[in-house]
This record gives C-alpha cells, structure tokens and sequence, in this order.
C-alpha cells in the first residue's frame, strides 16, 4: 500500500509536470503526507491542458450520501480497477497524476516497525498513478483522490508486499489523456516502476509522529542505504 509520502516543491516542479504556475494554488513541501490532507493533483482539461487541483488524499465517490461516512480509501488495487464499481467509472476518464519524490514503509522486526524512505536515486519528482472524483452535494464540491498500487518491485519487496503505481515519465500523459485505456495498457504502466532507479533507507521514528512535516522526517540513519535495486 501508500499510507504517507513526500513532496518537496522546487523551481522545477511547474516545468516538470508542464502546468501553469500563475494559474496554480499555492503549493507547500511538505514531509509526512497524510490521508485526509490536501494534496496537489494534475489533471488533464477537455482541452489537453495540465492544471493543478488541490484534493483531499481519500476517494469521496461521487455518489457517496454522506462525505463524512463510508469508506475514503488511500489506495486502488491495480489488478482490479475495471472490475471494482468505485474505480471502474474513475478509470475511464477521472485518471491523474500524484507528485511525489518518495514514500514510507514500515517493516516489522519482532514487536517493532521500522521505517524507510523509498525515492528515486537522483531525487527527482515523479508522479504516483491516481483516480479522482468531485463530490457536488455541497458547496464548493469536494475533490478527492486515491492512489493506485501494484505488486513490489525488488527495492519495496523487503518492506512491502505492495507499492505505489509509479508512471515512468513517458507514461505520465498516456495515463491523463481523456480516452479509454485497454487492459494491456493498463497493466503495462501500471507495472512496478524500475528497481535500478529507486533506494530505500531507513529513517527515524519521527515518521510516525504524524504532526511532523520537516525534512528532518527523512533523514538517513545510518550510512548506507538498505536496498539499491541493483542485483549483486
């Protein structure tokens, strides 16, 4: 699963998801991403554009009675998104993008969980697979969203038996385009993302204290990390 991560907001991340920055919400790093908080989310317009929606991490379907009731889920099962009737109708034209540039896992050692950090090598933002929905029975409508997952790669194996559903680059507007995606392309981009490109370290137990929103949340105990990808 993906129950927290990171976003760290830099010069870049408008060019790199190729969104308007004068039209965008203000946007905040933050270190220790929970459910229930917003999140920066991109979408695709009718007319092709890129734009920035801030949603609520917790899918609120659209037919939900009650926005405060039922279940908010954090994460979509990759393997049976067409099949389950709260995905299936986001799958077709309520896809988008997630940024992030790393996520946590906990391993259980005995009695204690220890955390990890997983990011990308170089640092570089990437962006989760994610399905939305927009709640309109109040107002302002609330957007939500839930992040889809896939079986672990090498790197997230150790920790987890399932991981965040990350999009290589090319990949990122295959998944926002307004048109119907067909099982074999949609198992193929939401395949575990390349072991050689991710690490994995272990952190502190600040993670777990989840009023915490500083770097300090992902600093490195320890000098090397736990797992490169790389096979040996």
């Amino acid at each position: 699963m993906c129950g927290r991560f990171t976003i760290a907001i830099a010069a870049g991340f408008f060019d790199r998801f190729q969104v308007a920055k004068e039209s965008s919400p203000l946007l905040e790093s933050h270190f220790n991403i929970t459910p229930a908080q917003e999140i920066p989310v991109i979408i695709s317009t009718e007319g092709g554009n890129h734009v920035v929606v801030l949603m609520t991490w917790g899918l609120v379907p659209a037919w939900a009675s009650d926005r405060h009731t039922g279940h908010h889920p954090i994460n979509a099962r990759a393997e049976n998104l067409t099949e389950k009737p709260m995905f299936s109708g986001l799958v077709e034209d309520r896809r988008c993008l997630i940024p992030a540039n790393g996520f946590f896992e906990w391993k259980k050692t005995g009695t204690t969980k220890i955390p990890s950090y997983i990011h990308r090598k170089d640092d570089a933002l990437f962006a989760f697979a994610g399905l939305y929905d927009v709640w309109k029975r109040e107002q302002p409508p609330l957007c939500s969203c839930t992040i889809v997952t896939t079986t672990p790669n090498l790197v997230v194996a150790p920790l987890h038996d399932r991981m965040p559903a990350i999009l290589r680059r090319d990949d990122e507007s295959v998944w926002l385009e307004k048109k119907r995606l067909d099982r074999v392309t949609l198992s193929r981009i939401l395949s575990p993302y390349p072991a050689e490109e991710l690490e994995s370290y272990r952190i502190s137990r600040l993670v777990n204290d989840t009023s915490i929103d500083s770097v300090e949340v992902i600093a490195r105990v320890g000098d090397k990390p736990l797992f490169t990808g790389e096979q040996t």
